[in-house]
C-alpha cells in the first residue's frame, strides 16, 4: 500500500471518530468519567489526587486521595495533554488525544494485514473492518483506554513482525518493552503483555535458527531489553506507589479478588472482603459465579470483539497463520486474558474488563479476518465453480457493508436512542438545589457516580456503598459527607429504603427523581 492509502483511511478513521463524538457531550459512563476527572486534576496542578472515591476497595484515608488506586492513570495523563495542548478545560479538549489515537486504527491495522501477506486489498479491507469496529466504535471517541489499547496494539504487533534478515535486535525489544509499559500504564491487565514479549522473544529466536544469537544470548539480552523498556514506563509509576501505598499496587486490586457479586466492589468497609470471605459463599456459588462468567467472556469474543460475522474468518486466519509467531503471541494472550477475567476477576471481567481489555489484539483479528474470507472463498471457488476473483470483490463488499451497518445500529442505539450517559445530565440541577438549600462549595455529597458529579458540578463526591444505613453514617463522618442524592438505579442498595425512617437523615427534596438528604 501507498501512503495515500493509508492517509484515506486515516482521513476516514478521522470522521468517523469525530462523527461519533459530535453525539457526545461527556464522558458517558463512571470509567470514562473518572479518567477524565483525573486529566482535569493534573492539568489543574492537583497531581495525582482526587475529591472523589469511586469505591472503598484501597480504604482511602480522606479527601483528596492519592488517584489511580484500581484503575490505572495512562487514559488521564492523555486527557490532560489534550487540556494543556488546548488550553481549555473541557470534555472536548480532553477527549482530543483520544479522537486523534481513534483515526490512527484503521491506518495501524491495514500496515499490520499488510505485514501477514503483502496483499494490499486484504489491508485495505483489514482497515475498513477497523474503521467500523462495530462495538468499540462507540467508545473509541471517549475517555477511556479502548482507543489508546488498540492503537497500542497494532504497533506491538508490528514491532513483532519477523525482520527480512531473520535477525533479532536489542532495540526492537526495548520498543516493545516501552510499549507493554504503556498498555500496563493503561490498565492493569497489560502487565500481562510482558511474560508474553518474552515468549516471543523465544519463539522469534527459534524462527531466526542459526542467523540469530545463542539461545541464552538471545533471551537473556533481549528479555533485559525489553523490561528495560517496560520499566522505563512504569518504573516511575511503582516508585511513587511505594511512596504512596508502601507497595507496587494498592490494597484495591488484591481485594476485588474476594468479591462474592459485583455490587460488593463498592462494599463498606472493605476489610471485609478476604479469602474467608469468599469462601464463605460456598464451592457451589463461587464456581457459578465463574462459568457465568466464562459464558459472558465468550459472548463478548462472538458479538463483541469477532463483530459475529467476522468471528468465523478469524479463526480461520488464526489457523492460517499459526504457524506465525505474533498469532501465536495473540492467541495465547487472548486465552491468559479470558482466563484471567473469567476466574480471578469474574465480575470485573464480565462487566465489562474483558471487552477493555480485548481492545489489544482487535487490530490482530482485523488483520487476520481478511485472509480467513480469502480462504473460505477459495475452498467454495473449487466446490462451486465460481471465478474466485469475481466472488472476492462481490462477497469482499457485502462484508464491509454488513459491518458497516452493523456499527451505525450499533452506534444509533448506544449513543443516539439510548442517549449517552448515565446520569450526568442530572447533578447540575442537583448542585443548583444544593447551593439553592445553603450548601458551600467543599460540602461533600454521596451519589452513585462520583467522578461524573465532580466533573459536572466541581463537588466532592463519594460512592453510595453497598452496606447498610450505620454503613452510610461511618462513611459520612470518616469523609465529611454533608448531602446524600439518592437516584432511581440506588433502589438495588441495602441502605435505600432506611433513610426515609431514620432521623440523621434530613429529606430536603426531590430533583427529576433524584432525592436528596442532609446526613445530620
Amino acid at each position: 500500500m501507498k501512503g495515500r492509502a493509508y492517509f484515506w483511511l486515516w482521513l476516514l478513521g478521522l470522521g468517523m471518530a469525530l462523527g461519533i463524538a459530535a453525539w457526545q457531550s461527556y464522558p458517558g459512563y463512571m470509567d470514562a468519567a473518572y479518567y477524565f476527572g483525573g486529566g482535569l486534576q493534573l492539568s489543574r496542578g492537583a497531581g495525582f489526587y482526587e475529591p472523589y472515591i469511586w469505591t472503598y476497595l484501597d480504604d482511602p484515608a480522606g479527601l483528596p486521595h492519592p488517584s489511580h488506586g484500581y484503575w490505572m492513570p495512562l487514559a488521564s495523563i492523555l486527557s490532560a495533554l489534550g487540556m494543556w495542548l488546548s488550553g481549555h478545560h473541557t470534555f472536548a479538549a480532553g477527549r482530543l488525544p483520544f479522537i486523534l489515537l481513534a483515526s490512527l486504527i484503521p491506518p495501524l491495522t491495514a500496515r499490520l494485514a499488510l505485514t501477514l501477506d503483502q496483499n494490499r486489498q486484504r489491508a485495505w479491507l483489514a482497515g475498513l473492518f477497523a474503521l467500523f469496529s462495530g462495538y468499540y466504535a462507540s467508545f473509541l471517541p471517549t475517555t477511556d483506554n479502548f482507543s489508546p489499547y488498540m492503537v497500542l496494539g497494532a504497533v506491538y504487533f508490528l514491532l513483532l513482525a519477523p525482520s527480512p534478515k531473520g535477525t533479532l535486535t536489542a532495540r526492537r525489544f526495548f520498543l516493545a518493552g516501552v510499549v507493554t509499559g504503556l498498555l500496563n500504564l493503561a490498565r492493569s491487565d497489560g502487565l500481562l503483555w510482558l511474560p508474553m514479549t518474552w515468549l516471543a522473544i523465544g519463539l522469534l529466536w527459534k524462527k531466526a535458527g542459526a542467523r540469530g544469537w545463542p539461545f541464552w544470548k538471545s533471551v537473556g539480552a533481549h528479555g533485559i531489553a525489553a523490561l528495560a523498556g517496560y520499566l522505563a514506563i512504569m518504573g516511575p509509576w511503582y516508585l511513587r506507589n511505594l511512596r504512596v501505598y508502601g507497595a507496587l499496587f494498592s490494597a484495591a486490586p488484591r481485594r476485588a479478588l474476594w468479591l462474592r457479586f459485583y455490587n460488593e466492589t463498592f462494599i463498606y468497609p472493605p476489610d471485609i472482603l478476604s479469602p474467608q470471605h469468599l469462601l464463605e459463599a460456598g464451592w457451589k456459588a463461587i464456581l457459578e459465579a465463574r462459568l457465568w462468567a466464562l459464558g459472558e467472556n465468550a459472548q463478548t469474543a462472538l458479538a463483541g470483539q469477532g463483530l459475529i460475522v467476522l468471528f468465523p474468518l478469524i479463526l480461520i486466519g488464526l489457523w492460517k497463520y499459526r504457524q506465525e509467531v505474533r498469532v501465536q503471541v495473540g492467541a495465547l494472550g487472548w486465552l491468559g486474558t479470558y482466563w484471567s477475567l473469567s476466574m480471578l476477576f469474574p465480575f470485573a471481567g464480565a462487566r465489562g474488563g474483558f471487552f477493555h481489555a480485548g481492545a489489544v489484539l482487535q487490530p490482530l483479528w482485523f488483520a487476520l479476518a481478511p485472509s480467513g474470507l480469502d480462504v473460505l472463498l477459495t475452498w467454495a471457488a473449487r466446490r462451486r465453480g465460481w471465478h474466485l476473483p469475481q466472488a472476492q470483490r462481490v462477497f469482499r463488499s457485502a462484508l464491509v457493508v454488513i459491518v458497516a451497518i452493523l456499527t451505525a445500529y450499533l452506534v444509533w442505539t448506544r449513543v443516539i436512542r439510548l442517549g449517552w450517559g448515565e446520569g450526568e445530565q442530572y447533578y447540575p440541577q442537583v448542585e443548583q438545589f444544593l447551593v439553592q438549600a445553603g450548601a458551600r462549595p467543599e460540602d461533600v455529597i454521596m451519589v452513585l457516580n462520583p467522578p461524573a458529579c465532580f466533573i459536572m458540578t466541581g463537588r466532592p463526591a463519594v460512592v453510595a456503598p453497598y452496606a447498610n444505613a450505620q454503613a452510610v453514617l461511618q462513611i459520612a463522618r470518616r469523609y465529611g459527607v454533608r448531602y446524600l442524592a439518592l437516584e432511581a438505579d440506588a433502589s438495588a442498595l441495602p441502605f435505600y429504603h432506611d433513610v426515609d425512617s431514620m432521623p440523621q437523615f434530613r429529606y430536603l427534596g426531590t430533583v427529576s427523581g433524584v432525592r436528596i438528604f442532609e446526613i445530620r
